[in-house]
């Protein structure tokens, strides 16, 4: 699972292909004229420019193609589910929810909610983080350490019971670890969960808490959530048409071979990658952040890692096939748009500290694929699908901490 997550992680590092307006272009679409001179990137020769990418990369005719693109839309009838849906998850986090107690039931099965007073004790001692009162717990859902629930089922509301228990000898805390205690457990009630009713007073208790301070009614919460999911469509959308035109060129290209010059260039923005994300967690080097992440060695993971890296330089190459073929250059004044436009998409204060720390050549690529991407909107037909949006687009508790 760490492996499928740093190798993730380099995906969305290699491939940084954000879509975006510029100047329109006349459309070109045509066949195959003289290779055009493109730009270059600072004073540095741009190893892009120096390739005929043609000599390399076979294109589709896609001048008289039409590309599905599918565009995700809000779904209305869905806000009301997601408001519920998240509400119910955020209040079992927070201990919001309320419960009643069951009549009739006074004995414990697995499954059921019982509201209990626990003291939880080490040499006689009670030690901290074991004592609550009122705690509603879940028998069977595993929240304790093993044996607490199980010790509870078949016992009788009104009972006080002694657990003697043993904590993993993996805990967490090195105090408890592999420690006997006893805990001492009063089952208060047998309870059912209610639903919770979303109004306007509860909004106006736990909205400000729970979402924004604007939020303090049932309609505000209504629009905030209606905003946060146009906003999830808009981010989902970012670069169609034009990026998903490109997937369809892409996947209908030949690629004969690749120059070395670009899948080193690849390699080399992936390792000053996780350099970056390496300092960033402490770690001394690339080794001792991709050993923690399941692999033997760098050189597994570089072994391993080629595929991807190999994979985004053939898609940097039909890039600049496309740019060539179609006649899209890239200046300077390309590059200074290109940043104004993304640099807080990438966590920087101003576009100059983008452009200050990025490789010219990466630069250089990222604003040309995103002059292609719009190229490609403006003038390659498509299909409009819609389709509404599925996923959450408000954090569950702990997302984002």
């Amino acid at each position: 699972m760490k492996k499928f997550i740093l190798r993730s992680l380099l995906l969305c590092a290699l491939g940084v292909s954000l879509c975006a307006c510029g100047e329109k272009k006349e459309a070109a679409l045509s066949g195959d004229e003289e290779v055009p001179t493109v730009s270059q990137a600072g004073e540095d020769i741009n190893l892009y420019t120096a390739i005929v990418a043609k000599e390399y990369v076979t294109l589709p005719d896609y001048s008289d193609k039409t590309y599905d693109v599918t565009f995700t839309v809000v779904n209305e009838d869905r806000i009301e589910e997601s408001i519920k849906a998240d509400i119910e998850r955020m209040v079992d986090y927070y201990g919001l929810a309320e419960y009643k107690p069951i009549e009739g039931k006074d004995t414990i099965e697995n499954g059921d909610i019982v509201n209990i007073d626990y003291c939880g004790k080490k040499d006689g001692v009670a030690f901290d983080g074991g004592t609550a009162k009122g705690y509603h717990l879940d028998i069977g859902s595993g929240t304790f350490i093993q044996g607490f629930e199980d010790g509870l089922v078949g016992k009788k509301v009104g009972e006080v019971v002694e657990l003697p228990l043993k904590f993993p000898d993996e805990y967490y805390s090195p105090d408890l670890a592999g420690a006997d205690v006893i805990f001492t457990v009063s089952v208060n009630s047998i309870d059912e969960k209610q639903e919770t009713v979303i109004d306007d007073a509860f909004v106006k208790q736990y909205g400000p808490m729970l979402f924004s301070e604007d939020v303090t009614d049932v309609e505000s919460l209504n629009k905030y959530y209606k905003k946060s999911m146009e906003d999830a469509c808009e981010n989902r959308n970012k670069g169609l048409p034009g990026s998903s035109i490109f997937d369809g060129i892409y996947g209908e290209s030949t690629v004969n071979s690749i120059p070395s010059e670009i899948t080193d260039q690849c390699e080399k923005e992936s390792m000053e990658y996780y350099q970056h994300m390496a300092d960033s967690y402490g770690m001394k080097s690339i080794e001792e952040l991709v050993v923690n992440y399941g692999y033997d060695s760098l050189d597994q993971f570089k072994t391993e890692n080629r595929a991807n890296v190999e994979e985004d330089a053939k898609r940097r190459l039909v890039y600049v096939a496309i740019a060539q073929k179609e006649g899209i250059d890239v200046k300077e004044v390309d590059i200074n748009k290109f940043t104004e436009k993304v640099y807080k998409d990438y966590g920087y204060e101003k576009p100059e500290d983008m452009r200050d720390i990025y490789d010219p050549q990466t630069l250089w690529i990222y604003t040309l694929e995103d002059k292609v991407n719009e190229f490609l909107g403006e003038n390659v037909k498509y299909n409009r699908i819609e389709e509404g949006l599925l996923e959450d687009v408000v954090d569950s508790p702990g997302e984002s901490e």
